[in-house]
């Protein structure tokens, strides 16, 4: 890990989990899902795998242009009430 940040980490979009994770946001649309295999951001999920040894998988319910970490910080409702829907659909994965 550098000083000025975190390790990317990248969780295989082939995995039996991922598939359910896709399968399950897939289930509360009939828009197309994006799936995106690497995000910007500063999180630190590469020490979930390197002392859990678990997988991470991130779920984005925000806007394109909700502007994060800045004074005019927003969610569209229709964003928070699909995102629910999304996270709801999430708890239901056997």
């Amino acid at each position: 890990m550098g000083r000025d940040g975190y390790n990317a980490q990248r969780t295989s979009m082939d995995l039996p989990i991922a598939k359910k994770v896709i399968d399950a946001v897939k289930s509360t649309t009939a828009e197309q899902v994006v799936l995106q295999p690497t995000m910007g951001g500063s999180l630190p999920l590469f020490l979930f795998e390197k002392y859990l040894h678990a997988k991470t998988i991130t779920i984005s319910i925000a806007n394109h242009d909700n502007n994060q970490h800045a004074e005019n910080e927003n969610i569209r409702l229709l964003n928070l009430w699909t995102g629910i829907e999304t996270m709801a659909a999430l708890m239901l994965i056997k």
